[in-house]
């Protein structure tokens, strides 16, 4: 049968043949069945037949890469989000370190795993997303766009009646 463990599919035969409900015990040997299968194809340990080994070996494969990309989105958010935040607070003349005022009762207790309540988290979500919030309205140090950036004013050209494209040609 698919989807099912080498144990798990002669139990149910089983009791498929004898044509009555299961008990208690069956499905207690069903679990027990279906917990020995993947922990055997969790520690790739025990494959009973190549199908098994080979199905181990894909499943593997897609959640390594898996876990690969959600490690890598992970930093790449938290690396985009340290370069917003510190752009912020250079952009209002703030000093850097209070970069870290800002992040670390967000970050600490989830890098170190502190078990916290559930509304110590939802009051730490609230007060970095405050945090930011605030930053955002802040104006910063000079309102105006810095002089070397402005443009320099176009000289006028002259052109000859019913002239178009190039300067400079005839």
């Amino acid at each position: 049968m698919p989807l099912m463990f080498k144990g798990q599919e002669e139990l149910v035969k089983q009791i498929a043949a004898s044509g009555r409900k299961p008990t208690a015990e069956d499905m207690q040997n069903l679990r027990a069945m279906a917990a020995k299968g993947a922990t055997q194809m969790t520690l790739r340990v025990g494959a009973s037949d190549a199908e098994t080994a080979k199905l181990v070996s894909r499943r593997s494969f897609f959640e390594t890469l898996y876990m690969v990309a959600g490690i890598a989105m992970t930093a790449i958010t938290i690396v985009g989000l340290l370069y917003m935040v510190s752009s912020r607070l250079r952009d209002i003349g703030w000093p850097q370190y209070l970069l870290w005022l800002l992040l670390a009762p967000v970050f600490l207790p989830r890098f170190f795993a502190i078990p916290l309540p559930t509304l110590a988290i939802q009051g730490i979500t609230f007060f970095f997303y405050g945090a930011l919030l605030v930053l955002a309205f802040i104006p910063g140090e000079d309102a105006s766009p810095p002089a070397r950036y402005k443009l320099a004013q176009p000289t006028p050209v002259k052109r000859r009646p019913g002239q178009f494209g190039r300067l400079g040609t005839q």
